[in-house]
């Protein structure tokens, strides 16, 4: 008998280290698509066995541990089996609720929480017991640039045009949301040239920035930059 106590007291005890060993095996991943100035799709995979309940949201990026949140709250994201995909507006989804969201960098934050009770039978699956976060940052127009503390107006601080070429290089990627209103805002006045290249001219357009003596090629259907070329450019 005391073989048989001794035996179920080794069990008792080595159980929540088996279930916290097992948890480290498993693993959450984002891949996100910025889809316009506002919205994120969020595309996860999982190894956690489905069905489960994960939380998404968007929190600016770089903001210290004292200072407020900015971002959206926490939304609930259903996942089947290994994979999901959810889209997150930013401002939509504010928090709090109708606060204007700006430019920046945003991380697309993906948790798998163990103690929310529709995750009881994954947890007893898997034996997690903790939880499982993924963030992966994106780069948003939103609202456009925050005003500044004295600003008079929404115009943006005036760059030099080797400042300005820098910071279309450090920010602009394929696919980047075009909206004429921004970059008149950042830069000055686009004018739009021809555009001779093989796609089709009624989705391709070229916008030239005289200022930084740039032009941008736009897939007009998508609202994307594609690419910028340096000077005046037709292709």
């Amino acid at each position: 008998m005391r073989f048989w106590k001794c035996l179920l007291y080794l069990f008792v005890c080595m159980g929540p280290f088996t279930a916290s060993a097992a948890a480290g095996d498993y693993w959450i991943k984002v891949q996100p698509t910025v889809i316009d100035a506002y919205q994120v799709e969020a595309a996860v995979t999982t190894n956690i066995p489905g069905p489960m309940v994960l939380a998404a949201r968007l929190a600016l990026a770089g903001v210290k541990p004292d200072d407020p949140f900015v971002g959206t709250g926490f939304m609930r994201f259903p996942v089947e089996k290994d994979s999901g995909k959810m889209t997150i507006h930013v401002e939509k989804h504010a928090m709090p609720r109708g606060a204007r969201m700006f430019s920046g960098t945003y991380d697309v934050e993906i948790f798998f929480y163990a103690s929310w009770p529709d995750n009881t039978d994954a947890v007893k699956r898997t034996g997690i017991a903790d939880t499982i976060k993924v963030a992966v940052p994106v780069r948003l127009i939103a609202s456009g640039p925050a005003p500044g503390a004295n600003a008079a107006s929404a115009k943006a601080p005036a760059m030099n045009a080797d400042e300005a070429y820098r910071w279309v290089t450090e920010n602009v990627f394929d696919g980047f949301y075009f909206r004429r209103e921004f970059w008149e805002n950042k830069f000055g006045e686009l004018e739009e040239v021809a555009y001779e290249g093989k796609g089709d001219p009624a989705v391709y357009k070229m916008y030239y920035i005289k200022k930084i003596n740039m032009t941008l090629l736009v897939d007009d259907s998508r609202k994307a930059v594609i690419t910028y070329r340096r000077g005046l450019a037709h292709e």
